[in-house]
């Protein structure tokens, strides 16, 4: 349904973007994170 509504291109970027903040923070602990991206969304 996101798909649909964003079409392939941005749906793909979106999920490029998580796959590489999952990278990222692959060792990060849960306030590691929380802190690192706080003010993000």
């Amino acid at each position: 349904m996101l798909r649909a509504a964003l079409g392939d291109p941005l749906f793909e970027a979106g999920a490029a973007v998580h796959r590489a903040e999952a990278e990222l923070f692959a060792e990060t602990t849960p306030q590691g994170l929380a802190a690192a991206v706080r003010h993000v969304y």
